[in-house]
C-alpha cells in the first residue's frame, strides 16, 4: 500500500477565477478579492443563443472485463480500490475484498505509525494492515469528517454557541489544527463543509447553494450549485443544478474550468453527480432517469455510471442499472460499483 485513497464521495458558468490557486486577483478580475463572506449569485440558466454544445461522441476502444464481485451489508459509506483489493465502509468498518473473496485483517499485530499511509473510504480512514479506523478525536459538537485524497488532511463539521456552521481542519499525521472556516453567506440556515480531495479547498453547501473556498487563502469562489465537484488536480468542477429545489431546471450537467469559468463540455440532464478519478485523467458519471425529471418522479427507474475521459468523451458504461457509487484504482486500471441490491463489483478497464 502506497497511497491513500478518497472516493465520493455537485454551478454556475459564470464562476470565474482568476489565478490558478483559486483566489479571485485584485484587478485581473475588475475589484478587489471578496472574502468567505462575499460571493456572487448563481448565473440565470443558460438561454439557446448561449446553450454549450453537445457532449463528445463515444470512443469504442475501450472495455470492462468483471474481475470480481461479492456482496455486502448495504449500503455504504463509500468505496476504495487499491493493489488489487476493494475497500468498502459499512456502517464505519471495513469490509476488504479480492479476486479470492473477502478478506480478513493480519492476525499479527498492526505496524502502521502516525504519518504512515491510510486508506480513506468515504467518511473514514483505515489501517491497511490491521482494518482499524484511525479517526481522529476531534471538538465536542463536530460530525461530518472528510478527508483529502492523501489522507493527510481531514474536516469536520461542528456547530458553535456563535454560528450556525463552523469547518475545522487537521493534519491527520500530527493531530495540529490548522484552521477554522466560516460558512459562506447565504439564507439557508442549514450549512455544512468538507474538504476536497486535493486537500486545498473546503466545499461549502447549504440546500441548493455551494461555494468552494480555499484553505490556504480562506477566498470563497462565487456561489454554485451544492451538487459540484472538484478534479483531484483542480483543473475541472461537473456541477449541475440540484433539481430537488428546481424541479422544472432542464439544463444539463457540465464540467467547468475553473480558472476561467469556460465549459469544458456538456452531459446529459439525467446525470445527478460525478467521481473523478484520483489521477483526474477519468470520471464516472452517474446517470438517473428520475434525476432527468423530478417533478415527474416514478420510483424505481434506471441509474448507472458511464465513464468519460477529461475530454467528456463516453469511453463505456458500467453495467448494473441500480448503481449508487463507483470508485477508480489510482492507477486508472479498474473501477468499481456498488448497486443497490446490496453488490459490489470491481472491473478492469482494457484500452
Amino acid at each position: 500500500m502506497k497511497r491513500a485513497l478518497v472516493t465520493s464521495s455537485a454551478a454556475s458558468a459564470r464562476w470565474l477565477v482568476c489565478t490558478s490557486a483559486f483566489a479571485l486577483a485584485l484587478g485581473a478580475c475588475g475589484g478587489a478579492a471578496p472574502t468567505a463572506k462575499s460571493v456572487t449569485v448563481v448565473a440565470p440558466p443558460a438561454t439557446a443563443s448561449s446553450a454549450p454544445p453537445p457532449p463528445p461522441r463515444a470512443d469504442p476502444h475501450v472495455t470492462l472485463t468483471l474481475a470480481f464481485e461479492d456482496r455486502i451489508t448495504w449500503p455504504s459509506r463509500g468505496l476504495a480500490i487499491d493493489g488489487g483489493r476493494l475497500y468498502v465502509n459499512v456502517r464505519g468498518a471495513l469490509q476488504v475484498f479480492d479476486r479470492n473473496g473477502p478478506v480478513t485483517s493480519s492476525s499479527w499485530p498492526s505496524s502502521w505509525h502516525p504519518g504512515d499511509p491510510l486508506v480513506v473510504v468515504g467518511d473514514a480512514a483505515f489501517d491497511p494492515i490491521d482494518f482499524a479506523s484511525h479517526d481522529r478525536t476531534v471538538r465536542q459538537g463536530c460530525e461530518g469528517r472528510a478527508f483529502s485524497y492523501d489522507a493527510t488532511r481531514m474536516s469536520t463539521n461542528c456547530t458553535t454557541a456563535s454560528s450556525d456552521g463552523v469547518v475545522y481542519v487537521y493534519d491527520t499525521r500530527s493531530g495540529a489544527e490548522l484552521g477554522a472556516y466560516q460558512e459562506f453567506q447565504t439564507a439557508a440556515p442549514i450549512r455544512s463543509g468538507a474538504i476536497t480531495s486535493s486537500g486545498n479547498f473546503i466545499f461549502w453547501q447549504s440546500r441548493a447553494a455551494g461555494a468552494f473556498e480555499e484553505i490556504k487563502s480562506h477566498v470563497a469562489g462565487p456561489m454554485m450549485s451544492s451538487h459540484s465537484v472538484m478534479s483531484r488536480d483542480e483543473t475541472m468542477v461537473f456541477t449541475t443544478v440540484d433539481r430537488t429545489w428546481y424541479t422544472d431546471d432542464r439544463s444539463p450537467a457540465r464540467v467547468l474550468d475553473p480558472k476561467n469559468g469556460r465549459t469544458l463540455f456538456t452531459l446529459g440532464r439525467d446525470v445527478d453527480t460525478a467521481v473523478f478519478s484520483p489521477s483526474s485523467r477519468l470520471l464516472a458519471v452517474h446517470h438517473s432517469a428520475n434525476w432527468a425529471d423530478l417533478a415527474h418522479y416514478r420510483g424505481g427507474a434506471p441509474a448507472f455510471f458511464t465513464i468519460h475521459d477529461r475530454r467528456g468523451a463516453e469511453l463505456a458504461r458500467v453495467p448494473g442499472d441500480d448503481a449508487v457509487l463507483a470508485a477508480f484504482a489510482p492507477d486508472d486500471s479498474a473501477v468499481a460499483v456498488e448497486l443497490a441490491r446490496g453488490s459490489v463489483a470491481v472491473y478492469s478497464i482494457g484500452r
